[in-house]
């Protein structure tokens, strides 16, 4: 093809794309021309947030176990307990058993054979399959003892009138310490833990116990009663 039919042919496209842009709507300039500021899209320049994806990890699975409870009618009832699968131990479905039934489950007349407030302090499985667990309790369902010679303290963790366990507290060879009340202080050291309330016979001190079960858990100094005429009568 010769130079002339090319150059021909070259201005014969640019006229028809002229036209077409024309035919389209599209305005043409002659010649460049300057944008106004306010016609410039500055925005695209700018950098867009990088877009986070949140993922969750799929929920822990859970296994069921079976506890009895008892109706009205003293008979046993299996209920369905859900535990996390990593916490199904003996003492996790122990706990779970402790915590009494369910709202639902004592609307319909269910009801636990545990005392209240007993607590898992233990539960092994030796050979042969054989449990042995070792509850505990607040220490207003058991009894306190003190050795008033060598100054030893002991607690029977009691089921009614059956001894579930027994444990040695800290000994205080001072026996003009005298135990002189058991009680849950909570507002001092939280709901539900139990407290031994102290008073010394000859100097009118006054201290007490916090204990976690049958550990002491710290303790507390009170305002002293130097008149030992003045004894404890009882604690709220």
């Amino acid at each position: 093809m010769s130079a002339g039919r090319r150059r021909l042919l070259t201005a014969a496209g640019a006229g028809l794309a002229g036209l077409l842009l024309v035919a389209c709507g599209v305005p043409v300039d002659r010649s460049p021309s300057a944008l106004p500021r306010n016609a410039i899209p500055f925005g695209l320049l700018q950098p867009s947030a990088p877009s986070t994806t949140t993922t969750t990890g799929p929920a822990p699975a859970r296994v069921t176990v079976k506890v009895f409870l008892v109706t009205s009618a003293g008979r046993l009832a299996v209920v369905n307990r859900e535990l996390p699968s990593d916490q199904q131990s003996l003492a996790a479905v122990l706990e779970s058993l402790v915590a009494g039934p369910t709202n639902v489950e004592a609307a319909a007349g269910l009801l636990s054979a545990v005392p209240a407030q007993t607590t898992v302090l233990g539960a092994t499985v030796g050979a042969g399959g054989m449990a042995t667990v070792n509850f505990g309790g607040p220490l207003g369902q058991d009894i306190l003892w003190r050795h008033y010679v060598t100054g030893e303290n002991a607690v029977w963790q009691m089921a009614d009138t059956t001894i579930t366990g027994f444990a040695y507290l800290i000994t205080v060879t001072d026996t003009n310490w005298q135990i002189v009340g058991v009680g849950d202080f909570n507002g001092i050291n939280g709901e539900g833990t139990t407290s031994i309330l102290w008073r010394h016979a000859v100097t009118g001190n006054n201290a007490v116990w916090f204990l976690d079960g049958t550990t002491f858990a710290g303790g507390a100094n009170l305002p002293a009663v130097s008149d030992t005429n003045w004894q404890i009568a009882g604690t709220e």
